[in-house]
């Protein structure tokens, strides 16, 4: 089996000619079993031409690459001088090749030989095999018999390291367990695998011709050949996965020396025996090697680790100097293996002048974008503490400038009075309730004025009454925007709005999408809230005409004047309408409240049908309230339309009765507990009520003799 010798990156190069395979004894015995050869290393010499190969040498070829058969080594072969180049008359002469052996290292090989061995003594083996591959001086003196003592010294002092197979020198050794070369293409690959028990070395192309799972092997033999007589090493085969394989040419030799056998002879049982012995001595040493060479592995890793640890601090210590040692400190908080992991920083395991100037520029970067995120989560914080405060003093501050009516609570820290304790305030100063003291004093005429200054916004999107075109409108005069037919709509949805439901409505106060991009006060803030001031966005606002003509026949059918009645005259409880178009024989007749009037209008208007309004008696708003209250579940309404009576939480009826639960430890959940929303949409269940229709009243007329005059009233 060839084994790669020392081979330099400037020299020629050397190849080793090492032991024969052990089943190489056996290829030509007779019938009586030959003595086991013991594999002696042969000597190293300077690598000669070789012979070229014709076509009757075939064999030779196969030999040299494949197998247990020792490579010959041919004397060298003097080289004939070579004729120098003539330079014509009137070139420039070219330039005096570089001569070998002028490295940093070649001064070494002047000094005293005690001092350059004293030097070697402090190698390792694997710095030992690099050293001897610089070089011919190098390798000269490392592979002379005499300098044994070098390389048993730097194996010495690794503990880690068993004793050498016998069938190996300290040379040899080094170079199969340290080398990365294929043994059959002498190509440096990175899948190279070590193969202890034959010895070798070999890349992920060679191991598929030259080796082969056992049943691949036995393919081109006859005989009868079993595992325990043939060397096996685990690789890392296809998919990652561990895999047994065999050697092809040692079952082809095993099966040449078998075959030489006659069967069931002692002989042939006497080199079975030897052969299972012999395989079983190979395969022992694997796991020694094989643990040393992870142990040493992983304490190479340490090693670097504690020296990468090292030059992290001492990179830290330089970013501390220049004033970063809060930025790190954040950095750290927030992901504690970030700069650990910095390409920068882990990649280092020295810090010198060269690399600090390299690196600082990057890491400086880093740094001041993280201390422009500091100052503004600092601030964030800063806001968010002081906006609580305010948040808990006008939790429960009464409002009676609009029906409870109160602005959102970014309208609250928009205002310029609140607004100038929140923001301008120093950093150093805490904030406290003294600081709102007079502002909370003053709260309700804050809360009256912002309404009453979205009111005129709202009060210039109404279209001037019939006959007064002309006309100026009264920026003071609200009556308008309080009556029954007056509707506003956003562009986000297209349920019909009306006054004073539009100042909460929850669109005109939604954070748009690339808002938390910005780093001003005001956004921050905002964000902290999770909301905007009313029609911060400017949304359109439209008047809504088509909701204003279906009012306007709800409350005409109910005998009232459409220009003074406004929403809470219509919010009674006993405004009940019936639409006499949609009365079914069997389902009964169709009735609504008032909003859900106006929307029922509204699809007639859609769906070009006309409607027939006519106003429930007594009983039949009785009856409507009964199957009102037993025909749709609360629980079942999905639309976000409820809020939490204790806090300011909204969401459904199912969210809300878990967040009492929850929240509030509130187990049995009631009426008390929860209210709807302001801005709950008109559209939600139930949205009509069936009640039955009245049977047809009979009058007998026929033995009167005094007809009285009656009133009978005819739906129809």
């Amino acid at each position: 089996m060839g084994l790669r010798g020392f081979q330099g990156d400037k020299c020629d190069g050397y190849r080793a000619v090492i032991f024969e395979s052990t089943a190489h004894c056996f290829l030509h015995s007779t019938t009586t079993l030959q003595p086991t050869q013991k594999h002696t290393p042969l000597a190293l010499t300077p690598m000669a031409k070789r012979k070229r190969i014709t076509n009757g040498d075939e064999s030779a070829r196969e030999t040299e690459g494949a197998g247990p058969s020792t490579v010959k080594v041919e004397a060298p072969v003097q080289s004939s001088p070579k004729k120098r180049r003539t330079v014509a008359q009137g070139k420039k002469p070219a330039s005096k090749p570089k001569g070998k052996g002028k490295g940093k290292l070649s001064k070494m090989l002047e000094m005293p030989y005690d001092v350059l061995c004293e030097i070697i003594l402090q190698l390792r083996p694997e710095d030992l095999l690099a050293l001897s591959r610089t070089s011919r001086g190098f390798r000269e003196i490392l592979l002379l018999k005499s300098n044994r003592f070098l390389w048993t010294t730097a194996f010495r002092d690794d503990p880690l390291f068993p004793h050498l197979p016998s069938d190996l020198n300290e040379p040899q050794f080094a170079c199969l367990v340290f080398s990365n070369y294929c043994y059959y293409c002498l190509k440096a690959t990175p899948d190279n695998q070590l193969m202890w028990a034959f010895r070798t070395r070999c890349c992920g192309s060679c191991l598929r011709t030259q080796f082969g799972p056992f049943n691949d092997v036995l393919r081109g033999v006859r005989s009868t050949i079993t595992s325990d007589i043939l060397l096996s090493s685990s690789v890392l085969g296809p998919k990652k996965k561990i895999v047994s394989v065999y050697k092809h040419s040692e079952a082809r030799d095993i099966d040449i020396l078998l075959k030489s056998f006659k069967p069931d002879s002692p002989t042939l049982a006497e080199f079975l025996q030897n052969r299972r012995k012999q395989v079983s001595q190979m395969l022992a040493g694997n796991y020694p090697i094989t643990a040393a060479l992870e142990r040493r592995t992983q304490l190479a890793k340490m090693d670097k680790e504690k020296e990468r640890a090292k030059c992290k601090e001492q990179i830290y210590k330089r970013l501390r100097d220049l004033g970063y040692a809060e930025e790190l400190a954040y950095i750290r908080e927030s992901d504690y293996s970030f700069l650990d992991n910095y390409p920068s920083i882990s990649s280092r395991t020295e810090l010198t002048d060269r690399v600090w100037n390299n690196i600082q520029r990057t890491l400086v970067d880093l740094l001041e974008d993280t201390r422009a995120k500091r100052r503004r989560k600092q601030r964030k914080t800063l806001l968010k503490a002081r906006q609580r405060l305010l948040g808990e003093l006008i939790k429960d501050h009464p409002s009676n400038a609009l029906a409870g009516i109160k602005p959102g609570p970014a309208d609250i820290c928009a205002m310029p009075q609140i607004r100038q304790i929140l923001v301008d305030t120093p950093v150093d100063v805490v904030v406290t309730a003294e600081h709102f003291q007079e502002t909370i004093q003053g709260l309700e005429q804050l809360f009256a004025q912002w309404i009453t200054n979205k009111s005129r916004e709202l009060l210039k999107l109404l279209p001037n009454q019939p006959g007064a075109e002309d006309e100026v409108q009264d920026d003071t005069d609200f009556s308008r925007l309080n009556l029954a037919t007056t509707y506003f709509t956003c562009t986000r949805c297209v349920d019909p709005l009306s006054y004073p439901r539009i100042l909460l409505h929850n669109c005109l106060t939604e954070l748009p999408h690339g808002f938390r991009n910005r780093e001003d006060d005001d956004a921050i803030m905002f964000l902290n809230v999770g909301s905007v001031p009313w029609n911060y966005n400017q949304l359109p606002i439209e008047y809504r005409q088509d909701a204003e003509s279906a009012a306007k026949k709800v409350v005409t059918a109910f005998g009232f004047d459409f220009r003074t009645t406004t929403h809470a005259d219509m919010r009674l409880d006993n405004r009940w309408m019936e639409c006499r178009a949609c009365r079914h024989p069997k389902d009964g007749r169709m009735v609504f409240r008032w909003e859900k009037a106006v929307l029922h209008e509204i699809f007639h208007d859609v769906q070009g049908r006309k409607s027939h309004w006519i106003p429930l008696s007594d009983a039949d708003i009785e009856a409507a309230k009964q199957q009102e209250s037993k025909g749709f579940p609360e629980h079942r309404d999905k639309s976000a339309g409820y809020c939490c009576a204790h806090c300011d939480e909204r969401g459904s009826f199912v969210e809300i009765r878990a967040h009492s639960r929850w929240e509030h430890a509130i187990q049995e959940f009631k009426e008390t507990n929860y209210f709807r929303h302001p801005d709950a949409s008109m559209d939600h269940p139930p949205f009509f009520v069936h009640i039955p229709v009245p049977p047809p009243v009979t009058i007998d007329l026929t033995d009167d003799e005094a007809p009285e005059h009656k009133i009978i009233s005819i739906d129809d």
